[in-house]
């Protein structure tokens, strides 16, 4: 759960030991860049390390009471609050089959469900009580902020005065891949923390690392562009096979398949993984496949129902025949 574990951004991780060690650390922190390449990983490892009883150079220890409750999901002091659909927790995967867990803040709405599909001015709202309350112990309050530039605009405004005046022994980590989406107002309040893409030989890293045994060609490291999130999704989109699934289980495995993503990126994933193989050997089939999925995705863009479209595009697929 240290610093070990983010591959590459050594300019972030020489940064936050140097804070960490003058204990001159800034209350709200932008993390800006592309999608897929550890902002979210970052922030949990740098909550984590914020919040152990046993520090080391290198971060959380791992180990103490904090470390395994941040692990386990039940942190009392760490909380994300982010726009997954229908998802009430973040898992992030660390090496040798690790993981952080953290609950998404989700308040319930009227009928006692917890969803959401982006921030919403309830979670800004409840984000800002539980800024307000006592820290327990000598412990920090950290609340991570996940795709923060899909926030309304009156729930960043709610946000902006916790930001301006924040509790003490309590930190904001704000995450977005559209920095240029955010207000200047919500800007000039964070520590800016840039991460770039990744090279090809720490790609080669994560790989090793983290998708040992995984058949990974040059073509689909060309495709993550520095992206290892990208590339994780791109080798299970290439694995995605429904042939021997029973008919009566089709359906809810396909809505299983996309439940808590964005349907839209899974189906791109797939288009990139069939357009590959079609460019490597053309034929009638693969065209037809290409074809079809980007239909589906043209119609997930026109807000057709997604259950429906990514059914039928299965079916259509030769997936299973029912």
């Amino acid at each position: 759960m240290n610093f070990s574990n983010i591959i590459g951004h050594d300019n972030f991780k020489t940064a936050v030991k140097s804070m960490l060690a003058t204990e001159r650390f800034p209350y709200s922190i932008l993390f800006t860049g592309p999608e897929g390449i550890g902002k979210r990983l970052s922030a949990c490892i740098l909550a984590a390390a914020l919040n152990c009883r046993s520090p080391n150079e290198d971060g959380a220890c791992g180990e103490c009471v904090s470390c395994r409750q941040l692990a386990s999901g039940n942190h009392p002091q760490v909380y994300f609050i982010g726009s997954l659909k229908n998802e009430e927790e973040l898992k992030i995967e660390l090496l040798e089959g690790k993981e952080i867990v953290i609950q998404n803040l989700i308040p319930p709405n009227v009928s006692g469900a917890r969803t959401t599909v982006k921030l919403s001015i309830e979670q800004m709202r409840e984000a800002t009580r539980l800024s307000t309350l006592k820290a327990l112990g000598d412990g920090k309050k950290i609340f991570i902020f996940d795709d923060i530039a899909d926030a309304s605009i009156p729930a960043l405004n709610s946000l902006l005065k916790v930001l301006e005046e924040p509790s003490p022994q309590t930190y904001f980590f704000l995450i977005t891949n559209r920095e240029v989406s955010l207000l200047q107002t919500v800007l000039s309040r964070c520590r800016r923390m840039e991460f770039l893409p990744l090279d090809r030989e720490s790609m080669k890293n994560f790989a090793e690392s983290r998708l040992s045994g995984e058949d990974i060609s040059e073509e689909m490291f060309d495709a993550a562009s520095g992206s290892p999130g990208r590339l994780t999704r791109y080798i299970k989109a290439s694995k995605v096979r429904l042939q021997k699934i029973p008919p009566e289980k089709f359906f809810s495995e396909v809505k299983s398949w996309y439940k808590g993503s964005d349907p839209e990126e899974k189906i791109l994933m797939l288009l990139e993984v069939e357009a590959a193989a079609f460019r490597e050997n053309p034929n009638p089939e693969g065209y037809r496949r290409v074809t079809l999925i980007e239909k589906a995705l043209a119609d997930l863009k026109m807000n057709a129902s997604t259950d429906l479209t990514i059914s039928n595009l299965f079916l259509k697929l030769g997936a299973v025949d029912l």
